[in-house]
């Protein structure tokens, strides 16, 4: 049976689930849904006239280019380095290699931290199951 739910109520329960995952050692799973919260949070803090993490994420790298005396890649090149570990484990490409050298807890921490700073941006305030993860993962910064 059809019923209304919030988007913003569909990434809370992301996050949830992607901490969840990510606490018990499931790094494809919590990297995978984790991707699709941060995703779908960044595009709705945009749609709202507020910068994402993925806007300030194209700005930081674009400052520590030029500051390095390097020219600033495109924002479509900042996107595709920073989102190659979620594609990667989503999609093949028929040159792609089959095997991939990834540090899945460490790309799925990203993706998670990325998605509660979203979350925030939103107006919404951490949850228990954020501070949780937040408390158990601090060790990565």
């Amino acid at each position: 049976m059809k019923s209304e739910i919030s988007k913003v109520d569909i990434i809370c329960e992301q996050i949830h689930s992607a901490c969840d995952m990510h606490l018990s050692g499931n790094f494809v799973g919590s990297l995978t849904l984790g991707g699709s919260a941060d995703s779908l949070s960044s595009e709705l803090v945009e749609s709202r006239g507020h910068e994402s993490m993925n806007a300030w994420h194209v700005k930081f790298i674009r400052f520590w280019n030029e500051k390095a005396g390097f020219s600033s890649p495109s924002r479509k090149i900042i996107h595709k380095e920073r989102n190659w570990a979620r594609n990667s484990i989503k999609h093949h490409n028929k040159n792609d290699d089959e095997v991939m050298d990834i540090d899945l807890e460490f790309e799925s921490f990203i993706v998670i931290k990325g998605a509660i700073e979203n979350y925030q941006r939103l107006g919404k305030g951490r949850t228990n199951e954020m501070n949780v993860f937040n408390e158990r993962t601090k060790e990565y910064g």
